[in-house]
């Protein structure tokens, strides 16, 4: 898989959120894809160990994924 990386953006959202890094990138791998479009954007859902459901924004770029934004539902 190619390397993550995680915008200033979305690490601010992870701090401020709560949220582990572990948890968008189990998603980016496994969640399940919800829109791949406007922009290169790519959306994937996926449910953490709490319960709760994520959404993690992301661009596919060369030999990384960007990640953009995670927010929960």
């Amino acid at each position: 898989m190619a390397k993550i990386i995680f915008t200033n953006h979305a690490k601010h959202r992870l701090f401020e959120r709560k949220i582990d890094a572990h948890h968008a990138i189990r998603i980016i791998k496994s969640g399940t894809l919800m829109s791949n479009g406007l922009g290169g954007k790519i959306v994937k859902r996926g449910k953490i160990d709490n319960g709760k459901t994520l959404e993690v924004v992301y661009k596919q770029e060369y030999n990384k994924i960007v990640v953009l934004t995670i927010y929960p539902l």
